[in-house]
């Protein structure tokens, strides 16, 4: 239960940070080196969430289909 409550906090905090990039008025650059306009690191670390995303949304299903 603590892996996934702290798994959870990870997802929070991630999404906190993504919520606050999105309102900086950022200067994107086309022609930067990694070739996402500067933006390259942060299409990585959504791999590392999937797991839990997946976890969280068989539960779903799952109660979901015992509702039916």
């Amino acid at each position: 239960m603590a892996y996934q409550t702290n798994q959870i906090t990870k997802l929070f905090l991630w999404s906190h940070l993504l919520w606050r990039v999105a309102k900086l008025k950022l200067v994107l650059m086309p022609t930067h080196p990694d070739s996402t306009a500067g933006l390259g690191g942060l299409e990585v670390v959504h791999r590392y969430f999937t797991p839990l995303i997946l976890a969280i949304a068989r539960r779903k299903l799952r109660r979901a289909s015992q509702e039916s």
